[in-house]
């Protein structure tokens, strides 16, 4: 992929002219051929710095050089690789030299006087150029140097008035003379093209245009330079104090050209060609074609102006191309390197953007007004330079990313962020590889995916851990809880989550365990907060698409499923049935149920069994003990529950433990505090007595440890009372 990188290399040739630039050079081209050039020329091409000058010129010495019968010999003069004037001066003449010798050679004529006389010529050019150099050595030496003074004419004269012992018996002027004498009995004419004049210091600068002064008046030779005038004129002036260069500048260029202006059409079809070879096939996707296709009508077009800037694009495209093509959403990744090329603080802020969207995403973040009205206004800035085009360019945004819509008050359409988006939307991005994928977002921008982001190689280790056995798949998510992304929640429930969303079986031992090694384990993720963690819900939905996609097996596999380690965890999915098939408040809701009714039934069941079996020191190591208890009371005879419970607060020991299985918490502001609730003490127990014993206990228990406990039950009564 680096070599085709273009590093801002211009184009070569007219085979290459993506620019519409063949009619220009051809036409330059043509005319240098039947231009005399008696007494020289110097011809300007103009153009601001990425306009495409470079390639023209190119193209012009190209087709010059292609045209077998031409009248012309094409030398391409860099001076920013040359150091001193002195050394520009003999570089130049160096190259003179070469053309006339090469010149007659072409032209092939064989008499051993044509031969001397052209080997005089070079051998005449070249000490011409030597002399020259040391005479303006000197003339600085001497102080005769005049601010502004061209190279040879000005120096040459300057020297004549002061000393001719500087001369030798032959003068400069004369020897001058004699070279454009022989030059103009040349058969061809010499092109020197010198290109980014305009990118040397502003003195180098003066000394080229010094250089081709003193030069332009050879017959048969023609100067092209390339340059970007503004920039050229303001150096000229600012060395020679002038307001401007203009008038020094008109006095050396005879002719001035501007380089053609691309079409716009010619850029955007050069870039989407470019774009296409580097695919390894055709893209086929509806909704990537209608992207893509908008991306080149809308923001090539509007932020791709110059060869540069498509230059510069594509090669902050390709470099990394290898590195991503399967790892991105293509047609995304070109949009998010043409906004970078045309508003770099657009480009900063979706950046930001996503990498909140990331963390919203998963539900364990809300987004604080504050920070959301700190982004709108930094969106605004980002698209205050888009003029009339701002509300184009955001209507871009709702196309590409997620949680951005527009919203119409008051008549108004106003932006607005982290709107609300559904699951399925979110893994439509995520499977996509989107950039606004939380999986994948990074990507884009950092080359790298969120740290311990699930990758494809995450889960095509757990689908063959599954073909292995359910304890291998265990092994792997034991470790993945303990893996925390940048978001705080663990690998394994953005794996779930993921697996939720996409599952499909692609056998019924892979599905089994995966569920099995799921549910095993998530008792391991429980809490004592009033919500269940978020990895249950994920578990609920994963479970609900595996089991759906279950056959005859379906039924075997819910009973060893509830018969497995697990318990706090299929609790909550007891409950959750219950309360879906409308079984505990007589609402039901048949979109929320896992279980069909006679699987209910199975399942209340075994967990009922379950829960018999167990000791009080059973229910005390759980750490949602309430949830079993109320799942036991609804599932089943409401009576055994509640004799359980009784026969186990027969001691005061006993009693103690009993009330802070049924405590909960509450939320203030200074954080989570345990109370006890009459509404939910009384489906179980009689509140009232309850209160009562733990009073007495609190003021008379002999037992310090006890009395202790007792008061810290009686402020939870207290707190709950006030609650």
């Amino acid at each position: 992929m680096f070599d085709q990188l273009s590093g801002d290399k211009p184009l070569n040739g007219p085979d290459s002219d993506r620019l519409g630039f063949r009619a220009g050079a051809d036409a330059l081209a043509r005319s240098l051929l039947n231009q005399r050039a008696v007494d020289g020329l110097v011809v300007g091409v103009e153009g601001p710095w990425g306009s495409g000058k470079s390639s023209f010129l190119n193209m012009v010495v190209a087709i010059l050089r292609s045209d077998i019968n031409s009248f012309t010999y094409a030398i391409e003069y860099r001076p920013w690789l040359i150091g001193d004037s002195k050394d520009m001066l003999l570089s130049l003449f160096a190259d003179l030299a070469i053309a006339v010798d090469a010149i007659e050679a072409i032209d092939g004529d064989p008499s051993s006087q044509n031969r001397r006389q052209v080997g005089d010529t070079a051998t005449q050019i070249t000490r011409f150029a030597r002399r020259l150099g040391g005479v303006g050595m000197l003339a600085r030496a001497a102080g005769v140097l005049v601010p502004g003074a061209a190279i040879a004419g000005d120096i040459l004269q300057a020297l004549a008035a002061t000393s001719n012992d500087w001369l030798s018996d032959r003068s400069l002027l004369g020897e001058k003379n004699d070279i454009r004498k022989r030059l103009s009995k040349l058969k061809k004419r010499i092109v020197v093209v010198i290109d980014d004049v305009d990118r040397l210091e502003p003195i180098e600068i003066l000394e080229v245009f010094r250089l081709i002064r003193s030069v332009a008046d050879f017959p048969n030779v023609i100067y092209i330079l390339g340059y970007d005038a503004d920039i050229v004129k303001k150096s000229i002036g600012s060395v020679i104090q002038l307001d401007s260069g203009q008038q020094y500048l008109e006095k050396i260029v005879q002719v001035s050209i501007n380089v053609p202006k691309p079409e716009p059409l010619d850029l955007r079809f050069w870039f989407r060609s470019e774009i296409e070879a580097l695919l390894p096939a055709p893209i086929d996707d509806l909704t990537q074609i209608s992207n893509f296709d908008s991306i080149i009508d809308f923001e090539v077009g509007r932020y791709l102006k110059t060869p540069r800037q498509v230059v510069r694009c594509l090669d902050s495209i390709r470099i990394f191309w290898d590195l991503l093509i399967y790892k991105v959403d293509i047609v995304d990744l070109v949009w998010i390197n043409v906004i970078k090329a045309g508003n770099i603080d657009l480009y900063n802020w979706i950046e930001r953007y996503i990498s909140i969207v990331s963390v919203y995403a998963t539900g364990q973040y809300l987004v604080d007004e504050g920070d959301k009205a700190e982004l709108i206004n930094r969106l605004q800035l980002a698209l205050s330079v888009e003029g009339g085009q701002a509300d184009a360019v955001a209507d871009r945004l709702v196309e590409f990313l997620l949680g951005i819509e527009d919203n119409i008050i008051g008549g108004t359409t106003k932006l607005d962020i982290f709107a609300d988006f559904s699951r399925e939307t979110l893994y439509n991005f995520i499977r996509a590889k989107r950039l606004s994928s939380p999986d994948h977002y990074r990507l884009y921008f950092a080359l790298d995916q969120p740290k311990n982001s699930p990758t494809n190689d995450d889960y095509a280790a757990l689908i063959e851990a599954a073909a292995d056995s359910s304890e291998r798949v265990e092994s792997i998510l034991i470790e993945w809880l303990q893996i925390r992304l940048s978001t705080g929640i663990s690998k394994a429930e953005i794996i779930i989550a993921r697996l939720s969303d996409s599952y499909t079986n692609s056998s019924f031992h892979i599905s089994e365990s995966i569920l099995f090694a799921m549910s095993n384990n998530l008792d391991l993720t429980s809490n004592m907060n009033m919500d269940e963690p978020n990895i249950w819900s994920e578990g609920r939905r994963l479970t609900k698409r595996i089991i759906g996609g279950l056959g005859h097996e379906r039924e075997e596999t819910l009973k060893r499923l509830f018969q497995g380690r697990a318990i706090e965890w299929l609790t909550t999915i007891l409950r959750s049935d219950l309360f879906a098939h409308g079984r505990v408040d007589q609402r039901p809701r048949s979109s929320e149920t896992l279980l069909e009714p006679h699987e209910l039934d199975m399942v209340s069941r075994l967990m009922i069994d379950r829960y018999r079996r167990m000791d009080l020191a059973s229910w005390r190591n759980l750490k949602r003990p309430l949830n079993g208890l109320f799942a036991w009371l609804q599932a089943g005879d409401p009576d055994e529950p509640k004799a359980f419970l009784k026969t186990a607060s027969r001691t005061d020991d006993g009693f103690v433990a009993v009330l802070e299985l049924l405590s909960s918490r509450v939320f203030t502001a200074k954080g989570s505090r345990p109370t006890l609730q009459r509404t939910t003490l009384s489906h179980l127990l009689d509140y009232d007595l309850c209160r009562d014993r733990i009073q007495a206990l609190a003021m008379s228990s002999t037992s310090p440890e006890l009395q202790t406990k007792a008061g810290e039950l009686l402020e939870m009564f207290e707190r709950g009372e006030r609650s």
